[in-house]
């Protein structure tokens, strides 16, 4: 992969476009710590450690990718350690957030000892085999798979966040996918940025679920005809407006209409 440079104030930047998407990631990602921890109960008390935990790992990436070359092997070696362990961290947080609010209480605790021991592991491999990119990758698709499917499974429910953090988590496993398939636009967009990318929409994503009261996906689904019948270019957009509304009205009198027969006339209640 071709190394890009700049210069900024005398200092040499390696890789800057992935060192700067490394940086606004972080600032997201502390701007959702932040608004998370002070909200009610668990769910967002654990994803705000989740996005703690992503802010750490992509901070790290800024000095890995940007300032590494300016580091000694130890150094460099310490922040490679701090970005994949907090990133692997993260998604013990996100399991975590999923099993407080959809698994009954008395199998919570089996699952925290699942989780336990899949962060155990991984931890051992990265004694074991040196912070790799891989084992992150591997972690994160075991761990949040799952969750993706526990959260598929509340929305169908009608779980309000459900199907955003779900969607969130999908296009996680994405980003890990674009990184090893190496998929690239050149030098200064490479699969490293475009996973930058699609973690930032990620994160977006995620933290619309976690926040309460929020629309679900599947909300606009059922919008969509609505939405379409009022977009007809045929009509202005005033006259569009305006026989939707008298045609809902015209629905709800019938309804009304409806209530009364079946109240007043034979066989009625």
């Amino acid at each position: 992969m071709e190394t890009t440079w700049i210069e900024i104030g005398g200092f040499l930047v390696q890789a800057p476009v992935t060192a700067g998407t490394n940086l606004v990631l972080g600032v997201q990602c502390t701007l959702y710590f932040r608004r998370l921890r002070a909200g009610p109960g668990a769910q967002q008390n654990l994803w705000s450690a989740f996005f703690l935990m992503m802010a750490i790992a992509t901070l790290a990436g800024v000095v890995k990718h940007g300032f590494g070359h300016e580091l000694s092997e130890t150094g460099l070696l310490l922040v490679l350690w701090v970005s994949s362990l907090t990133g692997g961290i993260s998604t013990y947080y996100a399991q975590r957030a999923t099993a407080v609010t959809h698994v009954p209480a008395y199998l919570k605790r089996r699952f925290d000892r699942l989780f336990q021991i899949q962060l155990f592991v991984f931890l051992v491999a990265n004694v074991a085999l040196g912070p790799q990119i891989l084992l992150l990758v591997v972690n994160t698709a075991a761990g949040l798979l799952p969750v993706i499917g526990v959260e598929a499974m509340a929305l169908r429910r009608g779980h309000p966040g459900s199907g955003w953090i779900a969607g969130g988590l999908s296009v996680s496993i994405l980003t890990g996918a674009v990184y090893v398939l190496g998929l690239s636009l050149g030098p200064w967009l490479n699969h490293i940025d475009i996973a930058h990318v699609l973690m930032g929409a990620s994160f977006w994503l995620l933290v619309r679920g976690c926040r309460p009261h929020q629309i679900a996906p599947r909300d606009y689904l059922v919008a969509w005809p609505l939405i379409r019948r009022i977009a007809n270019p045929a009509i202005s957009p005033v006259d569009r407006l305006a026989r939707e509304v008298d045609r809902l009205v015209r629905e709800h009198d019938d309804d009304g209409r409806h209530m009364r027969r079946m109240t007043t006339g034979p066989g009625g209640f």
